[in-house]
């Protein structure tokens, strides 16, 4: 899968949008010798010493308006998902009578979900928006494990229900 076109396009939008980027980068131009042989290795030089890297290493950055859409999306499923799945927890447990072997089930299945809306999928919403995880190595490694762990959390307690049954 080739993004070699939008992560052009998008690098001279960050160029056209960014005074800082745009008096870097012309810095380089004016620094490297267009006549001479070695022009490509002093480019990427001088570009490595003035534009971050880690605007150069994203592969798509979203225009504002589809990054506003998205950002309207995940903020309603997010929200309903961690309220909806904390009142289904909250009504388990608080009320005595509503701890049947099904309910705690539907508990199990709860809890796993809340887990995921909160802990995983916030953090990937960034992560798409920004195409960079700014959370850190542990918890890129702690987020994907918890993702892993609430689907197949989710898909053995939908097995052990239907064996239930």
């Amino acid at each position: 899968m080739g993004n070699a076109q939008p992560k052009e396009i998008d690098l001279l939008e960050l160029y056209l949008r960014d005074p800082v980027l745009r008096f870097n980068v012309s810095r380089c131009v004016n620094e490297t010798e267009l006549s001479d042989e070695n022009r490509d290795k002093d480019w990427a030089q001088c570009l490595g010493r003035y534009v971050p890297g880690a605007l150069l290493s994203r592969p798509y950055l979203l225009p504002w308006e589809q990054q506003a859409l998205w950002a309207i999306l995940f903020g309603t499923m997010i929200t309903i998902a961690v309220a909806g799945n904390a009142i289904v927890v909250w009504i388990i447990l608080a009320h005595r009578r509503m701890r049947t072997i099904t309910n705690l089930f539907l508990l199990n299945l709860a809890v796993a979900d809340f887990l995921l809306a909160s802990g995983n999928a916030t953090f990937n919403f960034v992560f798409m928006l920004e195409s960079h995880w700014p959370f850190g190595e542990l918890f890129c490694v702690v987020s994907n494990f918890l993702a892993n762990l609430t689907v197949s959390t989710s898909v053995f307690t939908i097995l052990a229900m239907s064996i239930d049954r």
